[in-house]
């Protein structure tokens, strides 16, 4: 879950020079965002409050013009799940300030307490010890920032710096980004002088090298390492025919399958396969939603209904709302989504070391359905960068959510390309694996967990090798509890609906759905209400306020209170409550959920739960 909190922030900018040196390079970069033929990094190091050995890279890929630097970082937040920053700005424009990092070391799903990150659980129910580097200023309420950026050409050991060289301002918001720029945001005091860089790789969410391979695929789907990394969302120039239908389209959609050059690695001949490596355990994750812990992308594709659709071909300027997949069904499902006669499906298995393996048996076989979906449909805001004449395909889709395990390919028979697109809720598609159905043994946590992912061809059920393609695999990132109780209280077909699903909207019960999941009822249950009081500090030395939720079960889900001094007041300040442990009231039955919060004007308070 990746926690937002806005604070009042500045931001101290250093731009100087540094000799080049030996050391971390961008060949030791696991995490890429964009793409493009122009790089540059991004480290954000803690150094100052947690000692060295805290800093993390990112690199980033474009063409053409520079974004600028404000806008890489938040490329870099949206991208990876374990990041979370927030920002401030000036004169209209996102993020000209940036004030608060954190990053979740150990994949804990931590919320962040940044009144003090390595707090103990007693003082926030929510925070994991030990499992995030975070920092703003050290108080609950907000105040200013100190982070420096330092730019460099080369990642040097050592950068001599002085307070004469110290500015203010929305510098991240001005500075564009040089081909092989490197930029060190750090904490700290920077009248210092000079620090050490300990630089270590952000760990990456998709498989990031490849061990082991074999094939006997020819150019251009021999390379494995076009099974790592982020799953392809867009093709340059692509055009390919099957079944009688070409397909023109460079956006990877369930009707056009990544079949570009270098999109994919494809598994032919007898004993085909590859092994590849994440950077990282990939945990059996109790937070992920519907149980799914990784997924496994090819390039598989649906049946088009060319009548109904009245198109032979399909290509990026079709009206998704009139495309439509065949409505022919199918007992293996998978056995048309790859085409009728290819039958593409993959076995997969986990290894912790490398040499024992763990096999999903009877499936899920990837390479199947979900087919991939690159971008999402969004006539409102097309990205209009992505090619000329874009009208309907938006920003990316997210690889690290599955779609509902429980859908098959037969679920969107007949349904339109747009209708597909709203199922898929902002997953990318895919194949999803749970952990939980194999005999891994676990961890000291007690969770079961993998390294590596070997995914193999195999004889089908008509006796048949099949020819499976391997785009990339994914390590599912967790979500709040909200949305977990989105995922299992309602169906698929309803709850990608906004008008279902938003926090604000009742249930059956009459209780909004945001209330219900924080109280942990269903929404057909009775619906368990709650009060609030709040008491003013019994002392003028106390800066606190006292925030009282009278529950009929335990709440754990708030993490965020936002208060104002009126309710007309459309500035709400954000607050970060320190959260007390529930306590049963006896006389009423009802649990006490206290929570301090700051003094001062505030009279009126918000509750959120993400």
């Amino acid at each position: 879950m990746k926690n937002r909190i806005i604070v009042a922030a500045g931001l101290a900018v250093i731009l100087l020079a540094s000799a080049p040196a030996r050391g971390f390079t961008f060949d030791d970069i696991h995490f890429w965002v964009g793409t493009g033929t122009n790089r540059m990094a991004v480290v954000v190091d803690w150094d100052y409050l947690y000692g060295s050995g805290t800093a993390r890279v990112w690199g980033f890929r474009w063409n053409g013009d520079s974004p600028s630097l404000s806008q890489i970082v938040r490329r870099i937040d949206e991208a990876d799940p374990r990041l979370s920053l927030t920002g401030s700005n000036s004169m209209g424009r996102q993020y000209d300030l940036l004030n608060f990092f954190a990053y979740d070391v150990a994949d804990c799903n931590a919320a962040y307490n940044t009144d003090d990150p390595m707090a103990p659980a007693s003082s926030s129910p929510t925070a994991l010890l030990g499992c995030q580097y975070s920092y703003d200023n050290g108080t609950p309420f907000g105040g200013w920032t100190y982070w420096g950026i330092y730019k460099t050409k080369v990642p040097g050991n050592s950068c001599a710096v002085s307070s004469s060289e110290l500015a203010y301002g929305n510098a991240a918001n001005n500075e564009r980004p040089e081909n092989n720029q490197w930029y060190v945001l750090r904490y700290g005091d920077l009248s210092d002088g000079e620090f050490t860089l300990d630089v270590h790789a952000a760990e990456s969410p998709y498989g990031y090298r490849v061990r082991d391979c074999k094939t006997n695929a020819t150019a251009p789907y021999a390379d494995p390492s076009a099974a790592t990394g982020r799953p392809t969302d867009y093709m340059e120039g692509s055009s390919w025919t099957y079944g009688g239908v070409t397909h023109q389209s460079g956006v990877i959609h369930p009707f056009c399958g990544a079949w570009g050059a270098n999109t994919s690695y494809s598994l032919i001949g007898n004993g085909a396969y590859v092994v590849i490596e994440f950077d990282h355990d990939v945990i059996d994750d109790p937070a992920n939603p519907y149980g799914v812990d990784f997924i496994v992308f090819g390039n598989s594709f649906a049946q088009l209904d060319t009548d109904r659709s009245g198109l032979e071909s399909v290509d990026d300027t079709d009206d998704p709302e009139t495309i439509y997949a065949s409505s022919e069904t199918d007992d293996e499902d998978e056995a048309w989504v790859g085409g009728p006669s290819l039958g593409e499906t993959a076995v997969v298995a986990v290894s912790q070391d490398g040499k024992t393996w763990f096999e999903f048996e009877v499936g899920p076989y990837a390479d199947s359905s979900m087919p991939t979906l690159g971008r999402l449909y969004d006539r409102d805001d097309p990205d209009t960068t992505l090619f000329s004449g874009n009208l309907y395909w938006g920003g990316t889709t997210n690889p690290l959510y599955p779609v509902d395990p429980k859908v098959s390919w037969n679920d969107m028979a007949g349904l339109s390309l747009a209708e597909i697109c709203r199922r898929y809720n902002g997953s990318a598609g895919g194949t999803g694996y749970d952990l939980g159905t194999l005999n891994l043994p676990a961890n000291a946590q007690g969770r079961k967990w993998f390294r590596y992912v070997r995914i193999a061809n195999r004889i089908d059920e008509d006796g048949e090798l099949t020819q499976p393609d391997i785009d990339a695999v994914a390590d599912v990132a967790p979500v709040s509890s909200y949305r977990r109780w989105i995922c299992a209280n309602f169906t698929w077909d309803k709850a990608y609906r906004q008008d279902i699903v938003g926090p604000t909207v009742a249930s059956p019960n009459g209780t909004p759905n945001v209330v219900n999941a924080v109280l942990g009822v269903k929404p057909d249950e009775p619906a368990l209400g709650f009060t609030i009081r709040t008491f003013t500090p019994a002392s003028s030395d106390d800066p606190l306020n006292t925030l009282e939720v009278m529950s009929a079960q335990p709440i754990t889900d708030m993490v965020m209170v936002k208060g104002s001094a009126s309710l007309t007041n459309e500035t709400w300040s954000t607050e970060f409550p320190l959260f007390g442990t529930p306590e049963l009231d006896v006389g009423t039955g009802l649990y006490v959920n206290r929570l301090r919060v700051s003094g001062g004007e505030n009279r009126f308070f918000k509750l959120a739960v993400e």
